[in-house]
């Protein structure tokens, strides 16, 4: 489809720019796509890939418009489609929007254990040892499969390394993140 060959496009466009040191360029191409608007008619697109190859640039974009919070929060907590769930995560956590944590958090409960996992990798992107609320459901997850009968689930696993991770930036003890 068009639509989905020119978002791709975009995206290396965007990341091109990002990642070559183009600041100025990538403002630009950022500022005439939100500007534009069709990126909020994408997101509620019924092409599971339109979305998610537009949450995809979202998350290279140099700001994330604050009018797309409530559509993204949506995608990431209702869409039909794993892949766009973790799309959303995935760019939540590279933009590092600390606005998100909330809905990250509900994401660690998603039926499927990939989107949760990835709902867990951008909270450790987004979250610090200071969010209090994030190191308690973190300690919570971590000590699932710790007996003997529960088998450890890799959310469990991920939310044990990311707490070590903390610890060892903050030189914090065992009793607050473990």
């Amino acid at each position: 489809e068009i639509q989905i060959a020119a978002l791709d496009s975009l995206n290396y466009l965007v990341w091109q720019a990002r990642n070559h040191g183009r600041r100025k360029a990538l403002m630009d191409i950022s500022n005439e796509i939100v500007l534009d608007g069709i990126l909020v008619e994408l997101l509620g697109a019924p092409n599971s890939w339109l979305r998610q190859r537009s949450v995809e640039l979202l998350g290279l974009l140099s700001d994330q418009p604050y009018e797309l919070r409530p559509q993204l929060e949506y995608l990431l907590q209702e869409d039909s489609d794993t892949g766009v769930r973790t799309c959303v995560a995935t760019a939540l956590g590279q933009t590092a929007a600390r606005w998100a944590i909330p809905v990250l958090l509900q994401a660690l409960l998603d039926p499927n254990e990939l989107v949760a996992e990835t709902a867990l990798h951008a909270l450790g992107r987004v979250a610090s040892p200071d969010d209090h609320i994030v190191v308690y459901i973190l300690r919570e997850l971590s000590a699932y499969g710790q007996k003997e009968d529960e088998e450890t689930t890799r959310l469990a696993h991920a939310a044990r390394t990311l707490l070590k991770k903390w610890r060892r930036i903050t030189g914090g003890g065992r009793q607050k993140f473990a």
